[in-house]
């Protein structure tokens, strides 16, 4: 019995550790493919397509919910548009099992579809959708872009200022980044200024009327259920128990049941806020039982005890506060859960892509290390062909290039000899040997040889006495020429005779001696 239940847990840990093995190889994948993006749009589709296609194998819908959102973003930058609308109807499916990212991400990809292919409803409905998402979890550059996307949309139809407000917007949240510890208002971030509220009015009223039959459309139950947020932010509860009751009524007139769960807790809410607590109750428990996201179960029970405190029944007041009291440690236990998964799935991704990266950079010198020992034998086996061609050619001609030397060296010899024998007949008739020469001194217009102890002074300039010196005489200074032979040492500024002489040498001529 003790061993069964051994095998049964081993096993359930060795699936959990394939589980999550498999789970960093994925995120390693897609982070390939990010790197790839800008660059080398096929090798990030490649990457992501492993990924999307590993996740498959596990059955898992949140890492398939993952790889689907970035995949599909590469598959838009190819023109893949109906594979990658195929791939993020699975998400939109899916929808209450991925993460909010992913989700928010999937909707904004499938607007840009739906744009591109001008169907300018069904693109703004995805836009507006990806913003809910966004703004909640406060992804600010993501929530730029999908801003700037729609004020595509509207100057593309010539409606200019709505598309300068959708501009503002994009430029506005890509000035805030949400790690860089700015501190600013719920108003500010989720909704704006006052100015911003009338005019985003204004826009939504406008594209509310331009729909056909609001009754029927999903984009006019998108807009009546954001309408019903920026009021209940502005604290106008009559104006968004009025939009949220519309975007209820078409959500279920159309059976479009995308966040009705948070219509019903806009309507609860702001019936509960004009003390209305009954009908605020109702609409609350109704939005608890169709959510199924912790924070906002938590928000909706912080509203129902607020309307049984309002109607003086504590009892009731009390048991939902213990019921939200539970639900908090519970997300505060979820959060820390998901924060310590995230920080190991953020370590494991940078360790296996460090030791991707390690292997292959091992990979390519082994590759370059093997190109270059191919290369070596090439060229040795070459070497070694040339080497016999030349030999079986050359190999008779031999003798005669070495009795050609010989005769290099003893004509060779018998040049050295006629240049130590050679002599330099001076104005004044006096003979100086080259072989003894030392060094020569120019002195105004008199000249000074000087051979080991012996000294000659001659009428002369060293220019024209130089042309008559062999190559082993050099100018160091502009008032000496020595015999290189002669020389014992050498430093920055003189050179030293074996004489003991020791002579200037300036920066003009210092290069001779080289």
């Amino acid at each position: 019995m003790k061993s069964c239940i051994f095998s049964i847990a081993l096993t359930l840990t060795s699936t959990c550790f394939s589980q999550n093995t498999s789970s960093v190889e994925i995120d390693s994948l897609l982070f390939r493919a990010q790197q790839f993006y800008k660059t080398h749009q096929d090798s990030a589709l490649y990457y992501s397509n492993i990924a999307f296609v590993k996740a498959k194998e596990l059955n898992n819908v949140k890492l398939i919910g993952k790889t689907v959102a970035q995949k599909t973003t590469y598959l838009i930058s190819k023109k893949k548009y109906t594979e990658a609308e195929r791939l993020l109807n699975i998400n939109i499916e899916n929808a209450s099992k991925i993460s909010p990212f992913d989700l928010g991400v999937t909707y904004a990809n499938m607007g840009a579809i739906n744009s591109l292919k001008e169907h300018r409803d069904t693109a703004l409905e995805n836009y507006l959708s990806a913003i809910n998402i966004f703004e909640e979890i406060s992804e600010y550059p993501y929530l730029a872009r999908t801003y700037l996307n729609i004020g595509v949309i509207y100057e593309n139809e010539g409606e200019i200022a709505q598309a300068d407000f959708f501009y503002d917007k994009s430029l506005y949240y890509s000035g805030l980044d949400k790690n860089n510890g700015m501190s600013v208002t719920h108003d500010n971030i989720k909704r704006g200024g006052e100015d911003d509220f009338e005019t985003k009015l204004k826009i939504s009223n406008d594209a509310l009327k331009s729909i056909e039959n609001p009754s029927q459309s999903r984009l006019a139950a998108v807009i009546y259920h954001d309408l019903s947020k920026n009021y209940i932010d502005h604290s106008k509860y009559e104006e968004a128990i009025e939009s949220a009751k519309k975007a209820i009524e078409i959500k279920n007139n159309i059976g479009y049941l995308e966040n009705i769960d948070f219509s019903y807790f806009i309507l609860g809410k702001s019936q509960v806020r004009l003390n209305r607590n009954e009908e605020g109750i109702r609409n609350l428990e109704r939005a608890i039982a169709l959510t199924e996201k912790r924070s906002l179960t938590a928000l909706m029970y912080e509203m129902i005890v607020i309307g049984y405190r309002n109607k003086s029944d504590f009892k009731n007041a009390f048991n939902y506060s213990e019921q939200l009291s539970k639900i908090k440690d519970s997300i505060a236990s979820f959060q820390e859960n998901e924060r310590i998964a995230e920080i190991t799935g953020k370590y494991n991704v940078e360790k296996q892509t460090n030791e991707i990266l390690r292997l292959e950079k091992a990979n390519q010198e082994n590759e370059l290390l093997l190109s270059r020992q191919r290369s070596n034998r090439w060229q040795w086996a070459t070497l070694s062909i040339l080497f016999l061609i030349s030999s079986l050619f050359l190999g008779r001609k031999l003798s005669t290039y070495i009795k050609r030397v010989k005769t290099i060296e003893i004509e060779k010899a018998a040049i050295v000899k006629k240049v130590e024998a050679k002599y330099i007949a001076l104005n004044n008739k006096v003979k100086v040997y080259v072989k003894e020469l030392d060094y020569i001194k120019s002195d105004g217009n008199y000249l000074e040889f000087y051979s080991g102890n012996k000294k000659v002074i001659d009428r002369n300039k060293l220019k024209e006495i130089a042309d008559h010196l062999p190559p082993n005489f050099v100018q160091i200074h502009r008032s000496f020429i020595i015999n290189k032979n002669s020389v014992q040492s050498l430093s920055a500024t003189s050179v030293k005779l074996k004489t003991g002489v020791e002579i200037p040498v300036s920066r003009t001529f210092k290069h001779n001696l080289s």
